[in-house]
């Protein structure tokens, strides 16, 4: 089950991460979402456990707990929506244009 984790300290590092999970059962991952310039974190991550009743426990029991002064938010993750190539739109867009004038010209 993947574990969103939010309200990060900025200088927190997947070893503390995975350390404050690893209590609860077996980790498959972690990925701390890294802002390029800061080399900070940008607040949240993701922890991904193999058993999803070690996961809920571990969200029960982290959720708005104070950790390196900050209040975790931690939740079941949610799918990330699948965004559209603007390429592709754009494509679609020319050829469904295409088509309609093809289609009146027919008439």
């Amino acid at each position: 089950m993947n574990i969103y984790i939010g309200n990060l300290h900025p200088h927190m590092s997947e070893a503390q991460v995975r350390d404050l999970f690893k209590k609860f059962g077996s980790i498959i991952s972690v990925n701390i979402i890294m802002d390029i310039e800061t080399g900070h974190t940008k607040g949240f991550g993701f922890v991904e456990m193999d058993d999803p009743k070690d996961a809920q426990k571990a969200i029960a029991e982290l959720n708005n707990q104070n950790f390196m002064g900050n209040y975790l938010e931690v939740a079941e993750a949610r799918p990330r929506p699948e965004k559209e190539n603007k390429f592709l739109t754009d494509a679609r867009k020319q050829k469904s244009q295409q088509n309609n004038n093809n289609n009146k010209r027919q008439r």
